[in-house]
């Protein structure tokens, strides 16, 4: 059975941790944001977590300006979801500090989300898990 999760409104909460297994994860509050290509997180939790950037490059903010933005690596998981996994991320050096956390394209790719307007409900299905028991099915 796929993993799946119904949650209230676009947010959904998730936990980060950097290198260090030992060191406590970081549990932030993720947005989606499907004009996001990635994963967007403030510079300040990326430097709390101890990650360590490995190129910059630049970006496109959704008011049309520009920053260039350092990419890192982190494990994050979603409760729910059975998602654990190391993933990229860009350290955008906000103005203010925000724990908020932009969930792009690069996330969403492995999931189907719909939104029940009426109930405003996002619901979460892990469709790559669906299809990899897909095959499973075939084979038998």
């Amino acid at each position: 059975m796929a993993a799946e999760i119904w949650v209230s409104g676009p947010i959904i909460e998730i936990a980060l941790r950097g290198p260090d297994r030992a060191a406590a994860p970081i549990v932030l509050e993720a947005m989606i944001d499907t004009g996001a290509s990635g994963i967007c997180i403030d510079r300040r939790v990326a430097l709390a977590l101890g990650l360590i950037g490995s190129n910059r490059k630049p970006l496109q903010m959704a008011d049309g300006s520009e920053t260039v933005a350092t990419s890192y690596r982190a494990f994050m998981s979603v409760k729910g979801l059975n998602c654990e996994d190391w993933v990229e991320v860009c350290g955008v050096p906000m103005k203010l500090p925000s724990s908020r956390v932009l969930l792009g394209r690069s996330f969403l790719r492995r999931y189907i989300v719909t939104y029940n307007g009426p109930e405003e409900l996002f619901h979460y299905y892990d469709a790559e898990q669906r299809r990899n028991n897909s095959h499973f099915e075939h084979d038998e």
